[in-house]
């Protein structure tokens, strides 16, 4: 549990860091959001995951933070036992990102100096992020409405693979309500299939969603805790 956390000593200028990160960032389609009162990007990956990247860079040490949406809203970082197609994605993306940071020619390009995060342009950065919070700030979603139409990404001509889902509208989407009704269904008659629809639909939503994957996983376990109980209370009534 946690974050992936690593400082990487560049010693480049400001400006070449900054085009990097904005070219990930951008083609990414990551978003600005909030967590727990910290500005951060973030998306929603093809598995349905939220990727959650943090990154600044000052006295020429790139620091950079990142981790995936547990479950019940927990991070979990990008290591360890148990990875999924979502982590190691992220995590390979991540490499892929340090190492053209520290291989980046800076021939032909701008000067600049080395500097700070550059997300931090204000002093009163605290003040600045909650102006942006009250302002701006939206759930982690695939790629933003804005981004669809300037890169000419329509619902109807999304590339393949992109699944653009923003939760709206889409059962077992961003809102899960598909996994919790069908947890529910087969809890009661298929309580294994009813633990697996209620653990798939808490990973991958929020809200109402998220409440009914927690009952189909309980009524699940109840049932199975009767059938067990059943058939022991049933085989001492033989013995």
């Amino acid at each position: 549990m946690g974050r992936y956390i690593k400082d990487i000593e560049l010693n480049q200028p400001l400006d070449v860091v900054s085009l990097v990160m904005e070219d990930y960032i951008y083609h990414n389609r990551f978003q600005r959001t909030d967590w727990n009162g910290e500005m951060v990007f973030c998306l929603q990956d093809g598995h349905g995951r939220e990727r959650y990247l943090k990154w600044s860079y000052a006295g020429g040490v790139y620091h950079v933070e990142a981790w995936l949406k547990g479950a019940f809203g927990k991070e979990r970082d990008l290591d360890g036992i148990g990875k999924g197609a979502s982590r190691r994605e992220f995590r390979e993306s991540i490499d892929r990102l340090e190492a053209q940071l520290k291989h980046r020619q800076t021939a032909g390009m701008a000067s600049g100096h080395v500097g700070a995060d550059p997300l931090h342009h204000s002093t009163d950065y605290q003040a600045e992020h909650q102006k942006w919070k009250e302002a701006e700030a939206t759930p982690c979603q695939g790629m933003p409405s804005w981004q669809r139409e300037q890169n000419g990404q329509t619902a109807g001509n999304m590339p393949a693979g992109q699944t653009g889902r923003s939760g709206q509208g889409n059962l077992f989407g961003n809102q899960g309500i598909g996994y919790g009704i069908l947890g529910i269904l087969f809890g009661i008659w298929i309580p294994v299939v009813g633990i697996l629809c209620g653990v798939m639909g808490v990973k991958r939503s929020q809200g109402v969603g998220k409440v009914l994957c927690m009952v189909a996983f309980a009524i699940s376990v109840l049932e199975i805790a009767a059938y067990v109980l059943f058939f022991i209370v049933y085989g001492a009534t033989l013995l």
